[in-house]
């Protein structure tokens, strides 16, 4: 099953976030990623993180995919959409790297991809100094 992905930082963004599901609609996406949501409200079409940080939603017409065994965490959420497992991660670029090191670890400790399994990730961070990102 082919679907379309899309990646989104929304910065809680009311407006941003009614954008977001008309582009989806206009570009035929089936998933999105977002980092930042304004809100992830309740029902089929959305899963987020324990947090609030990320979620991934889908359009909520016939032929979207559903989501199926999904893991949250702090700063994650994963999802399998047909045979494509999508993880969507945030991590504060305020944070050091020390901190980076145990959240990536705790995310893959999580990780429900296994083998034969086709796994997206989507790393929703603005840039960190330590991460190589440039200065200001």
């Amino acid at each position: 099953m082919a679907i379309n992905l899309l990646q989104a930082n929304i910065n809680h963004s009311a407006r941003a976030q009614d954008l977001l599901f008309q582009s989806m609609a206009e570009w035929k996406i089936h998933v999105a990623v977002v980092a930042e949501p304004y809100r992830v409200p309740s029902g089929n079409e959305w899963v987020g993180d324990a947090d609030g940080l990320v979620a991934l939603t889908s359009r909520s017409v016939a032929g979207s995919p559903a989501f199926a065994d999904v893991v949250r965490g702090r700063g994650y959420v994963a999802a399998l959409v047909g045979d494509i497992l999508v993880v969507g991660v945030y991590f504060s670029p305020n944070r050091s790297l020390a901190d980076f090191e145990r959240f990536l670890s705790e995310v893959l400790h999580d990780d429900p991809c296994s083998p034969g399994r086709r796994s997206v990730w989507d790393l929703a961070s603005p840039g960190s100094i330590g991460f190589g990102a440039p200065t200001r």
